[in-house]
């Protein structure tokens, strides 16, 4: 480390602003490269002259205290030696400079001529800078790292517990889908990163930095027939040998030389000449070969970028208030001193604090910048729909049967082997789903028109995203509409399941959740209720994010679940797991509802005085649970005996076959009357509710009624063990899955049990989709219309959890991936593709550079520190370019689709009905016939519009079209604004109707809000 203060401190900042990424081009480090070059000069050239500058109205002052100093001090020497101790130039004579009051003398009089203080102090600075700002970076994150023994715990007054880890005022922005492997290709063949083994946490090693390690065995795998070359990497702390060949600490750089010695035992093992020169070839002058460059980014993609602070600014100027408080000025010394050492302690603290305060501006200027981006409301970029074909109107089935991406999905789906499939097969199997992006996007309009109240007719929605991002786009339009909230989150085992930063694996954990669930919780009803799967290893600290989140009198219970297998050996053989149950506001919890008060009792008894024999005439479609073609004679059943009075009593499908007349000691004889006469619902005595009556295998009449309210218990009833249920759904893909899913029937319960027939279920960690699975099941048995909403950003949404649920649809039961029996149930969903963090930071560009650089020459300091960033960006796709929105059906990003970067069209129409919040009504597309002067010759303009109503029950249209001849032409303006007052209006709201509101996107002829400035105000609104 170099030894001058300054130089040190340059370099701290370069580490900070992460000059060792200048090869990337990704994220914020292709932000941070763009102006490298002004950073770079305000380090290395500005930085100092601003500390010259500070100093220099310092060193004026310290100058003239250092010579009141001088002139007390020769009031000193005359008033002790005498007037003859000075010649006659006022200089202290020879005989007297060796005298302790000479030796001070000269000495102050030397400070006053070269300004030693100053230089001093200077250095003291750039040692007091280094140390502040070194003590919170860590890999380009911030953390209120504990000094001195201590950490400062913010405390309100209002709480007697406060939950507090370091990351606790940060976004966690780490996703998994880039940690399991990289993928590039070169011509046309892939070169794929994957880690073998990313399960490291030992005993001995639990808080050891981890680095991308070549895997010994086998490290580079060929695979002729798919063009593909696969690197193993293990993610691991280095061992003691390792550390002496690649370094112990960070500044010795581990990681880069790691990727060398990568970089070489891979091309040594490439079998092909071409590809091996491609990937030594370099990627640019004075940049690395096309392998280390990607090595670089593997590694560094996957080893930074975990948090994002909310409040940095405030965050570090709190700090170094305290800094300059105890570490510089230290108060107590300056109260206790004073003169010039007094005078010299607050200049140096007056410069700390001037130079931090530049250091800072900047650092919180690119970490607001990303924290506006990752709350910034996401694009919609795909939107598709699943319908059955009950739902999908019969003039479209010849569409569907001319399909082949369909038709071979439904093979594949269904196992299906009929080689033509035709109407009448459709008809026989209406149940099959239907998947619009098989289609043109036509299609997808004209079914939505079909409907007349779109959001009622779906049944679910799916959304793969992130889920922070997808849960604040949910917010305006969901909230305060969600029955129950289950989720289940990543266990934090230390493996790789869960993505965390070495050192702060449960900070990590702690900092994700603490983001997602107050975003969930203003979504719920205030009668809702949140559970949590969890297991033990983060369960303390679940418990106290929900209790600070949910206030701790809203914790219900700790549910326990027998898993059915241990999860690891010890000490005791861990079989549970826990759901923890909060409710939003447990005053409000509606236990009426509850289905474990559903009793199942007899409906009949020995005959006595209390209980006479009577007759009672059943008709036909009475549930018996016996075999089919079974059949009850004459008398039967033991001392509660019934006897066959008239009829034959013959089961059919579980049912009673015909009418009978029986005789036995009912017991409910008045329910019974009213129950099968047809009054509905029917209560007994006890105000308790009958919901059926039914015979048991045995003949005895038994009835279920549902309680007002019973306290459940907190230990689950049996669901079967983890191996079962991944067997169940294993049958139902007819595949492997790298999970363990939870039961169907859980869920199912914890909906069932205090949610309405038309609740909503959310679940944000979506997973396999068991979640969606147990609401379509509900449905199934119970004829409810629960909904449901679920959130997964992996791979396996598309692989797994909408083929799963498209399979679910069409039967109940499977085996081996193949349909075996059970009703298949009519079913409309809707799935989304957001934009996420990743994406909003690829799509920025620099629209405004030469405006930049003029207003660098003109602000300097203050432009590159404070405003560089937001000015410069302004105008990028994904912070919303106001001018595409002339072309609303072109407006396209860039996105992250497995494992390549591709270009989208983005879907503006729902995207801007999520910010309104929009109770969507009516979906259509016009076209207006009138030869406006269109581009490439078209004749007809086309618009795309929605009718809803906002949360306030006003009604809202939303027009949509290209703007493209419109500006230049007041005639095609005027006719534009007819066609959407005597076409389109009518048609949605009816004639001579107006919409409480009208928005249409820019320009516009007649009475009607712009959309653009309430596209920009919603999206960037503050989260909450």
């Amino acid at each position: 480390m170099p030894e001058n203060p300054m130089v040190r401190m340059q370099e701290l900042l370069r580490e900070l602003f992460q000059f060792d990424c200048q090869d990337l081009d990704f994220g914020i480090y292709r932000v941070l490269n763009y102006r490298r070059k002004q950073i770079e000069e305000f380090i290395g050239t500005r930085l100092p002259q601003v500390v010259d500058e500070a100093f220099a109205q310092y060193a004026a002052a310290d100058k003239a205290a250092v010579e009141r100093e001088l002139e007390e001090k020769r009031h000193e020497i005359v008033a002790s030696l005498g007037a003859s101790a000075f010649d006659a130039t006022g200089q202290l004579v020879m005989a007297f400079r060796e005298t302790p009051l000479g030796k001070v003398y000269i000495e102050l009089e030397q400070k006053a001529k070269v300004g030693q203080v100053a230089e001093e102090l200077k250095a003291g600075v750039y040692n007091d800078l280094y140390t502040f700002f070194s003590r919170y970076y860590e890999d380009g994150d911030v953390f209120s790292k504990p000094r001195r023994g201590k950490v400062e715990i913010p405390f309100t007054g209002h709480e007697d517990v406060v939950l507090h880890w370091a990351n606790k005022d940060q976004y966690y922005i780490k996703t998994g889908e880039q940690f399991k492997s990289y993928r590039f290709t070169v011509d046309k063949q892939a070169v794929q990163f994957a880690l073998r083994n990313a399960a490291t946490e030992h005993n001995n090693n639990q808080r050891e930095k981890r680095y991308f390690v070549l895997a010994e065995e086998s490290p580079v795998a060929h695979d002729d027939k798919a063009r593909t070359l696969t690197v193993f990497f293990e993610y691991r702390p280095l061992t003691n040998t390792e550390k002496k060949i690649y370094g112990k600490t960070e500044n010795q750089k581990p990681q880069d030389k790691l990727n060398a010695v990568a970089e070489e035992a891979v091309l040594k093992r490439v079998k092909d000449a071409t590809l091996k020169g491609r990937l030594a070839q370099s990627v640019g002058e004075g940049k690395p070969g096309l392998l280390r460059y990607h090595l670089n980014r593997f590694a560094k993609k996957n080893s930074t970028d975990f948090f994002i602070h909310k409040n940095l600014r405030g965050f570090l100027e709190r700090e170094l208030d305290d800094f300059l408080k105890t570490e510089v000025l230290r108060v107590d010394e300056l109260l206790a001193t004073g003169g010039t050492v007094a005078a010299q302690q607050i200049a140096r603290g007056r410069v700390v604090r001037e130079i931090a305060g530049k250091i800072i501006e900047f650092l919180a200027q690119v970490e607001d910048f990303q924290k506006k981006l990752f709350e910034k409301r996401k694009f919609v970029v795909r939107t598709e729909y699943c319908v059955t074909l009950d739902r999908l109107p019969e003039a479209m089935w010849d569409e569907v049967l001319k399909n082949e991406a369909q038709l071979a999905e439904w093979r594949e789906l269904y196992a299906i082997t009929k080689k033509k499939l035709d109407k009448a097969f459709l008809k026989e199997h209406d149940k099959l789903v239907v998947d619009t992006r098989h289609f043109p996007e036509d299609f997808k309009w004209r079914l939505l028109a079909s409907f007349d109240d779109l959001d009622a007719a779906l049944d679910g929605l799916l959304i793969k995203s992130e889920n922070f991002q997808a849960l604040a786009l949910l917010l305006a339009k969901y909230r305060d509409s969600v029955d129950t909230t289950y989720i289940d989150p990543p266990y934090n085992t230390g493996s790789d399941e869960f993505v965390y930063r070495d050192n702060y694996r449960h900070s990590c954990w702690a900092t994700m959740l603490a983001s997602r669930i107050p975003l969930a919780f203003p979504l719920m009803k205030e009668s809702g209720l949140f559970f949590m799967s969890i297991d033990d290893n983060e369960f303390s600290t679940a418990q106290r994010l929900l209790d600070s989140g949910f206030v701790a009198q809203n914790w219900l219970a700790n549910l326990i679940w027998n898993r059915g297998h241990s999860a690891q050996a010890g000490v005791f053989m861990k079989y549970h797991e826990y759901v923890m149950a909060y409710a939003r506001d447990a005053s409000q919890v509606n236990l009426s509802r509850t289905g474990e008060g559903e009793i199942d009792a007899g409906a009949m008894k020995k005959p006595s005085k209390r209980h006479a024999v009577q007759e009672f005439t059943f008709p036909p479609g009475v549930r018996v649970d016996a075999p089919d073609g079974t059949e009850f004679k004459k008398r039967w059943g033991g001392t509660e005996w019934v006897e066959l009075v008239s009829g034959r009593m013959i089961v059919r499908k579980g049912k009673l076959a015909n009418e009978v007349t029986l005789r036995a000691a009912w017991t409910q004889k008045n329910q019974m009357e009213q129950y099968f006469r047809g009054k509905r619902p029917v209560f007994d005595s006890k105000k308790q509710e009958v919901v059926e009556f039914y015979f048991t295998s045995s003949g005895k009449l038994k009835v279920i009624k549902r309680r007002e309210a019973v306290s459940l218990p907190s230990t689950l009833p049996d669901y079967g063990s983890a191996g079962a249920n991944t067997s169940a759904l294993v049958d139902v893909v007819g595949h492997e899955v790298p999970f363990t899913p939870k039961p169907v029937r859980l869920i199912m319960d914890l909906t069932r049990w205090f949610s309405s027939d038309k609740g909503v279920l959310l679940d944000f960690f979506g997973g396999s989709g068991t979640s969606a699975h147990s609401i379509i099941n509900l449905n199934r048995s119970t004829g409810a219309r629960r909904k449901y909403v679920l959130i997964e950003m992996a791979a396996h949404f598309d692989n797994l959890l909408i083929p799963r649920i498209k399979k679910v649809v069409f039967s109940e039961s499977w085996k081996e991936g193949k349909p075996v029996g059970g009703k298949g149930v009519s079913h409309f969903l809707k799935y989304h593709l957001l934009e996420q963090y990743e994406d909003t930071l690829n799509n920025l560009a620099f629209p405004r550079a030469k405006e930049g650089e003029l207003a660098l020459k003109q602000y300097g300091d203050e432009y590159l520190l404070r405003y560089m960033l937001d000015f410069e960006t302004a105008g990028s796709a994904s912070l919303l370019a106001v001018e595409q929105l002339r072309h609303p059906f072109d407006y396209r990003l860039k996105v992250q689709e497995g494992d390549e970067i591709v270009e989208r069209p983005v879907d503006l129409v729902e995207t801007f009905n999520y910010l309104l919040g929009l109770q969507v009504r009516k979906v259509r597309e016009f076209q207006n016939p009138h030869p406006d002067p269109l581009p490439k010759g078209e004749g007809k303009r086309r618009y795309r519009v929605t009718m809803g109503e906002a949360r306030n029950g006003k009604s809202v249209v939303v027009v949509w079209r290209d703007t493209d001849g419109l500006e230049s032409s007041k005639e095609a303006l005027q006719r534009d604004r007819q066609f959407v007052e005597r076409e389109i209006l009518p048609a949605l709201l009816g004639k001579d109707a107006q919409p409480d509101r009208l928005l249409v996107n820019q320009p516009y002829a007649g009475e009607a809000e712009a959309i653009e400035p309430e596209f920009k105000r919603l999206m960037f609104a503050p989260i909450g």
